[in-house]
């Protein structure tokens, strides 16, 4: 075969096999790889505009989420390519940095001059040197850009940590020798930061001590609002603290954040209803990772929360007309159920002849479930009444056997 297609084109052979040659030259090699790395800065760019584009015109008729998947492309790294199109689109000096880079500069304070800051030169904390954003490495690109947003009143030090008690010490009980005196000592001086509350929520056992600790590194007015969020008693918040938490320190209003959580819930409440339609699960993990990302704004938080809302919506309204036609469906083919279900006679309920075979009252009693059972959008008391129809013929099968 490679015959052939020599014989059939020698000259664009030829050139095949040269391009399939790689140098032996190690700095040839670096520059190569650099190259196609800036290929990927440039194509990250350019379908960060055709998203937005594609977003801010409505083309996908709100199906933008199902068009993203088409693309095997994440809302969360959609989101990353509109903002880098957003941000550096315009930066010629960007084109010759990798991804890498461009993506941990996206969460530079938004008065930053991006072109700006990629041509001047840069501390690196850890070393001291100065480097020009290009000279960096990603990890000291990042230790710079943490700086600025510390600078800009972005980012606040994290309460210490404290390991992880492993499983014997966790078991030992009050007054056998456990020492909690570093953490209580911690607890003491946090509490001293605590907004009245996060205090009451602490003493109602509503969030551990751990998390008080950390609740106490933020500003007062928005240790205010987690503590209006607690106070709603909302599902999973100790399983969400961290989102919930990271979410406020970004400045999120409580509005915003309350209407994530009534969202949650519903995904949860509804699962069967909505999963059978969208991914309930995807939909959960978008929400909460866009609360914790530093990259995420509230303005673009709130229109997939929209977004969501109205999938939701539709998924549900797409259920119940569903279930309607079923029922109506079901109505005509065994109507004296519908409108007697509690027939003294069992067989007169299933909608079947009296004496009909033990196995074609079972295949009926199991479609009839399929319709009537409270789990799938059914009445409780045509349940009731169809299991009672078919307990009482399976009994009465057992007997005569």
């Amino acid at each position: 075969m490679r015959d052939v297609k020599q014989r059939l084109n020698p000259k664009a052979f030829k050139q095949s096999s040269k391009s399939d040659e790689l140098s032996g030259d190690i700095r040839v090699i670096s520059e190569e790889i650099q190259s196609y790395k800036q290929r990927v800065t440039s194509s990250i760019i350019e379908i960060g505009k055709r998203l937005k584009h594609v977003k801010e015109n409505d083309l996908t008729r709100g199906r933008w989420l199902e068009w993203l998947a088409s693309l095997q492309i994440e809302a969360r790294q959609a989101q990353r390519f509109m903002q880098a199109f957003e941000q550096f689109g315009n930066t010629s000096a960007s084109t010759h940095l990798e991804s890498g880079k461009i993506i941990e500069m996206l969460t530079l304070p938004p008065e930053v001059d991006r072109a700006e800051f990629i041509a001047k030169k840069h501390t690196v904390p850890s070393t001291g040197e100065e480097k020009a954003v290009a000279e960096m490495t990603t990890r000291e690109l990042r230790e710079v850009v943490k700086e600025r947003r510390k600078a800009a009143g972005l980012v606040r030090d994290k309460a210490p940590s404290h390991p992880k008690q492993d499983s014997k010490r966790e078991s030992t009980t009050i007054g056998s020798g456990t020492d909690y005196a570093d953490e209580i000592q911690e607890f003491i001086e946090a509490a001293k930061r605590l907004h009245p509350d996060i205090k009451w929520a602490v003493f109602n056992c509503r969030v551990t001590i751990r998390q008080a600790i950390l609740i106490s590194t933020l500003p007062d007015h928005q240790q205010k609002v987690l503590g209006e969020i607690i106070m709603r008693a909302y599902e999973k918040f100790d399983v969400r603290f961290y989102h919930i938490f990271r979410a406020i320190s970004k400045s999120y209003k409580i509005e915003t954040i309350e209407q994530a959580m009534r969202l949650l819930e519903k995904l949860a409440s509804n699962v069967f209803i909505i999963g059978s339609v969208v991914s309930t699960a995807r939909m959960e993990t978008s929400i909460l990772e866009m609360m914790a990302d530093d990259s995420t704004t509230e303005q673009t938080f709130r229109e997939q929360l929209d977004e969501f809302r109205s999938r939701v919506e539709e998924a549900t309204s797409n259920w119940r007309k569903h279930y309607e036609e079923e029922a109506g469906r079901f109505r005509n083919m065994f109507g004296s159920l519908t409108q007697n279900p509690r027939s003294d006679n069992p067989y007169k309920v299933l909608g079947l002849p009296e004496g009909s075979p033990f196995e074609e009252v079972t295949a009926r009693y199991r479609s009839l479930m399929q319709v009537v059972h409270p789990d799938k959008g059914g009445s409780d008391y045509l349940f009731q009444s169809v299991k009672a129809a078919y307990d009482e013929i399976r009994a009465a099968n057992k007997m005569a056997v």
